[in-house]
């Protein structure tokens, strides 16, 4: 009798730590749109000074004559940070009922990052890989998140 209760024992205990890994930590728990906005805030605005500071090393870096190969070299590098927005959001767990959104945002971050990749120049003259992402994260309130 007193092996069944040992088992018992373990068994709800393991029964409890699945229920908690499964309903607990990990950001599971939906956000507020104004707790996501804030944390989304937070996670963009690392982005914007890890920017800054690529920005500022690259200039030192880049000597003339500026090329063609120089510029998009440099641009893939001060946007390098920008995936790590993109996963900083993805870890977020969007408000109830947002999903959809947060995620159709997430993808046109995704896509302009994927474009700016395959083709960096476009970023240099006309940004508008960025365009999309940039007015539903604006649109959202995640305005540190724009490029």
């Amino acid at each position: 009798m007193g092996k069944g209760i040992i088992a018992a024992c373990i068994g709800l205990a393991m029964a409890a730590v699945f229920v908690l890994s499964a309903c607990g930590g990990g950001g599971s728990e939906s956000l507020s749109k104004a707790d996501y906005v804030r944390k989304g805030n937070a996670v963009c605005g690392k982005w914007q000074q890890a920017r800054g500071e690529r920005f500022s090393q690259v200039s030192a870096e880049v000597k003339p004559p500026i090329t063609e190969a120089k510029r998009e070299k440099a641009i893939l590098k001060v946007l390098e940070p920008y995936e790590d927005a993109i996963a900083g959001l993805k870890e977020l767990s969007p408000p109830s009922g947002e999903e959809q959104q947060v995620e159709a945002m997430i993808e046109a971050m995704e896509e302009a990052m994927a474009r700016t990749q395959s083709d960096p120049r476009s970023a240099i003259t006309s940004g508008l890989a960025f365009r999309k992402s940039n007015k539903m994260l604006e649109t959202y309130g995640l305005k540190e998140c724009k490029v």
